[in-house]
């Protein structure tokens, strides 16, 4: 049985209701005085950063990390990256290395967070890039790739990890993450 393809309209929809919480966000730290005039970043840089994010994530061992070019499908955001974490741990410890790292090298900072507490699906919003970092569960619900089948992806350079031995995954222990 075929999986389900998302209409135009459903796409639209769910963009809407991502502005929104954004929007939600914005306000909420606006009414706190946490909020600074925002200039619009260079493109080469927002590509850079994203880059960067993915590496992040992949040091932190995260796996299917993608990473979506939506400027030509949303008004909101210029990329979307995905990555999944085997178990909220990791999850948690890639939201964690991925704030910390972006704002020490790029002096970029989150203008939203949403998740941290439950960690199985955490948003990090840094204007022109959002990422998602799920646990496999979380990822197999929503399909967010297959929601936005139809954005161009953003080719990331991974390190390549050994093959999984007697079906242990390689490289499996605390010290990972």
């Amino acid at each position: 049985m075929a999986e389900p393809k998302y209409s135009k309209r459903a796409r639209k929809d769910a963009a809407a209701l991502v502005a929104s919480a954004a929007a939600a966000v914005t306000a909420s730290l606006a009414l706190k005085g946490q909020t600074k005039e925002i200039k619009q970043a260079d493109p080469a840089d927002v590509l850079r950063w994203a880059l960067r994010i993915a590496q992040l994530a992949d040091d932190k061992l995260a796996e299917d990390v993608v990473l979506l070019d939506m400027r030509e499908f949303c008004s909101f955001t210029d990329y979307f990256l995905i990555a999944t974490g085997r178990n909220t741990r990791q999850v948690k410890g890639i939201y964690d290395e991925v704030l910390l790292k972006m704002r020490q090298e790029s002096r970029l900072f989150a203008r939203g967070v949403a998740g941290e507490t439950e960690a199985d699906w955490i948003v990090i919003d840094f204007i022109d890039i959002v990422v998602h970092v799920m646990t496999p569960e979380q990822r197999t619900f929503y399909r967010l790739e297959e929601l936005w089948s139809d954005v161009p992806r953003v080719a990331v350079e991974l390190r390549e990890r050994p093959a999984a031995v007697d079906g242990d995954d390689a490289g499996d222990t605390d010290d990972d993450f």
